[in-house]
């Protein structure tokens, strides 16, 4: 079981069960009710005598850290049976009771966040309905808040009621990403790609706008070329962590790295990347037909590529 690569500061904490007794497919969303820097509630969370922990940590300034392995049930919402099954996170506060909000960068951190563990845990979606009899029944709600196990306010009131909108980002983001591996599947499947291509693709196509959230906090704009100055590192070190071979990381790496490169593509996975990448966009950014037939003409070389752009823009 992997971490997030989003991490930036690790201090693990003696306060937690050991191994999960259950799968991951919970999240609980927590405040600091305070404005702690990561560096300050690792160190909280390591005094064994507090006997606090949650698996992250996000500060006002956007960072991320890891306080108890993914792997380990962490001591955070008052319940066992919901740390076991939950990734817990602690988000830092910009202000006081009884709302208890958070600063921009610390909310933009906590979808990428939640993004990246409902990614790599096989949470399809988010599910919010604000209703504590729901506990533990993920089919139709997988989202908890500390406030239903104790008698606290957390995760306050500005986090709490932004549950669903929380949800609706994080599935839009899970979304995306699963369309764009589909259609590039389906390309690959239908140009009877090899086996082993086909899974260099898949990683690529999971993984190509991984770092679009960091560029947009750290230069305030998802230009496809920060995109591709940002992601590899990250990707890399969710890959590494998911013990894939080093020549996959690598092609992975290069893909992510020239996914908005069109003039040098140089194999049969860098085109059905770009190809599958393009017909996503023009259809979630609502492009006009000349936009698609512009690809068309200049970007798209499969005929199985073409013939899905041919089918949906009409062209």
């Amino acid at each position: 079981m992997s971490n997030s690569p989003l991490v930036t500061y690790t201090k693990l904490s003696p306060n937690h069960s050991g191994r999960r007794n259950h799968v991951i497919d919970t999240v609980s969303i927590h405040c600091m009710a305070g404005n702690a820097s990561v560096e300050t509630c690792g160190a909280l969370f390591a005094d064994p005598t507090r006997k606090a922990s949650s698996n992250y940590g996000i500060g006002s300034d956007g960072r991320i850290a890891l306080y108890v392995d993914e792997a380990n049930r962490s001591w955070c919402t008052s319940s066992a049976s919901n740390d076991h099954r939950a990734i817990t996170i602690e988000v830092a506060n910009n202000g006081g009771a009884p709302d208890w909000p958070v600063s921009d960068k610390a909310y933009s951190a906590l979808l990428d966040l939640l993004t990246d563990i409902c990614r790599r845990n096989g949470i399809k979606k988010l599910l919010w309905k604000g209703d504590k009899s729901l506990i533990g029944q993920v089919e139709q709600q997988n989202m908890t808040v500390h406030r239903w196990f104790a008698a606290k306010a957390c995760p306050g009131d500005y986090l709490y009621s932004r549950h669903g909108q929380i949800a609706a980002e994080v599935n839009r983001r899970l979304e995306e990403e699963e369309e764009t591996v589909d259609i590039a599947k389906l390309i690959a499947e239908m140009e009877h790609l090899d086996a082993d291509t086909l899974f260099i693709l898949e990683a690529a196509a999971l993984t190509h706008d991984i770092g679009i959230h960091l560029c947009e906090e750290k230069y305030g704009s998802s230009n496809g070329k920060l995109q591709e100055k940002e992601g590899p590192a990250i990707a890399e070190k969710l890959l590494k962590e998911l013990q894939f071979e080093e020549n996959v990381i690598e092609r992975v790496k290069y893909l992510i790295a020239h996914h908005h490169t069109y003039d040098a593509i140089d194999g049969i996975d860098y085109q059905i990347l770009v190809e599958a990448d393009f017909l996503v966009n023009i259809l979630e950014d609502g492009l006009a037909k000349e936009a698609a037939l512009q690809a068309y003409q200049n970007i798209f070389k499969t005929e199985s590529g073409k013939n899905i752009c041919q089918e949906m823009f009409a062209l």
